[in-house]
């Protein structure tokens, strides 16, 4: 019975040291699961507009943020805006826009706007619409990332057509978010 009782108090003492080492009790010595290590955040009204008639992909103006994770981390990304639109009485066909989210350089998020005329409606429309993407990472390594919010028209249709953030008019705010989170096995 002895023997037991003395396999018993291993066990329980095993456990506990089990636990503490994986954070279970010493938060003191590792900083609690899922805890918040870094956040950067920006919020602008600034212009930013983009007509159809400009093809070439950029920047969403003011739209990048730097972090620098500390390693057995991931981070969310959250990008939100009102997005305004202008549409010329004359214009015809189908107007498309890609607004991208991109971490590296490498697209993880999109929204697509899009509108279609046959025929011409004759009236000028306005009007807006929330945009709002969002994206968590798998466990990253220490190092800098750099994450920024791009759009580009797919081609110049009739009219004179765009798609904006703000302008003198239309003074939306867009903003984003980045946090790091401490990563945990349990």
């Amino acid at each position: 019975m002895a023997d037991r009782k003395g396999s018993l108090a291993g066990v329980a003492i095993l456990s506990i040291l089990v636990g503490a080492g994986l954070g279970f009790g010493l938060t003191w010595l590792l900083p609690p699961s899922g805890g918040v290590l870094h956040t950067h955040f920006l919020s602008l009204r600034t212009l930013a507009y983009k007509n159809d008639d400009q093809v070439t992909k950029t920047l969403v103006p003011g739209t990048q943020l730097n972090i620098t994770t500390s390693g057995f981390s991931y981070i969310t990304v959250e990008f939100t805006g009102s997005l305004g639109y202008h549409l010329d009485a004359t214009f015809v066909n189908t107007l498309r826009y890609n607004i991208t989210l991109e971490v590296d350089g490498a697209v993880v998020a999109e929204h697509k706007a899009s509108w279609h005329h046959s025929p011409a409606s004759g009236v000028m429309e306005e009007g807006s619409l929330d945009v709002s993407m969002a994206w968590v990472s798998g466990t990253l390594a220490a190092g800098a990332h750099t994450v920024r919010v791009m759009w580009v028209s797919d081609g110049a249709v009739t009219g004179a057509n765009q798609i904006y953030f703000s302008t003198t008019h239309h003074n939306a705010t867009r903003s984003l978010t980045i946090q790091e989170i401490r990563f945990t096995l349990y």
